[in-house]
């Protein structure tokens, strides 16, 4: 099962979620992309808008992200037999995270981290 795309979700990906596919293990044109979380079955809608460039989106997929903000999502490629792909959702609790997540720069991060007392660094 090789994983095709990752991101951990923000509020921006309620309305679609844009990722390259290089395999192409995706197919061209609109789809339902039937996806496994856990035991349950969700269909979301998906399209090839160039090259190995695919989208998600519609409402299953917007409520999905709006109860899964933050978490670090991957979508995997289907096994030989199954009709389906899964994904992988795993909750992030830390504030880098969720600082990233939300757009927040890295370096602005780092040096407000940096800054307070009793951080040492080598």
């Amino acid at each position: 099962m090789a994983a095709i795309g990752e991101v951990i979700l923000a509020a921006h990906h309620e309305r679609q979620w844009r990722f390259r596919d290089p395999n192409r293990t995706l197919p061209d044109g609109r789809i339902v992309l039937k996806v496994m979380d856990g035991s349950r079955l969700l269909e979301f809608e998906c399209n090839r808008e160039r090259d190995d460039v695919y989208c998600i989106k519609g409402s299953e997929w917007r409520r999905f992200v709006q109860q899964k903000k933050d978490a670090m999502l991957t979508l995997y490629s289907k096994e030989d037999n199954e009709d389906f792909h899964r994904i992988r959702v795993r909750q992030q609790h830390s504030s880098f995270a969720a600082a990233f997540a939300k757009g927040c720069r890295i370096e602005v991060y780092l040096s407000a981290f940096l800054s307070q007392k009793n951080h040492v660094c080598f």
